[in-house]
């Protein structure tokens, strides 16, 4: 159940990155560069994080047994 929530999480931040970016660049904004910078990050790391994140729950959850 926390794998599930973690991407929907992780989902949800990607895709909002996304939206401000493509909104900024529709309407103009001078720092859209950098907000698609960050998009393009958040693609990266967000999915990287969420997958050490479950690592380390697991690792967890067998130390406990």
């Amino acid at each position: 159940m926390l794998r599930r929530i973690l991407a929907i999480i992780g989902i949800v931040l990607i895709l909002a990155m996304y939206a401000t970016a493509f909104l900024l660049a529709i309407f103009g904004n001078e720092h859209t560069t950098k907000f698609f910078i960050a998009a393009i990050a958040t693609t990266i790391f967000v999915p990287i994080l969420l997958w050490f994140y479950i690592r380390l729950c697991k690792l967890g959850d067998k130390k406990d047994k």
